[in-house]
């Protein structure tokens, strides 16, 4: 099965990482996130890193959870 995990990169725009059956597969950059996504035509599902449910200050429960789960990679986790 053919995916593709996308995250934003600065001013480049999107870059995405294919996978094919939990291997690596190849890598798009594109400065729109649609023509990224049209680009890897095929893929069985795309799954867009960023953050929902935003609040207005201070942090979401669940990144303050995860954060604790991580220990020293805590600082992966964004708020």
């Amino acid at each position: 099965m053919d995916v593709l995990g996308v995250d934003a990169c600065g001013k480049q725009g999107w870059a995405g990482i294919r996978l094919t059956d939990g291997t690596y597969a190849g890598s798009l950059v594109d400065p729109r996130l649609d023509r990224l996504i049209e680009r890897a035509a095929g893929v069985a599902a795309v799954a867009v890193d960023m953050p929902l449910g935003l609040v207005e200050k201070g942090w979401r429960a669940a990144d303050l959870a995860a954060r604790a789960l991580l220990g020293e990679r805590r600082s992966s986790v964004f708020p």
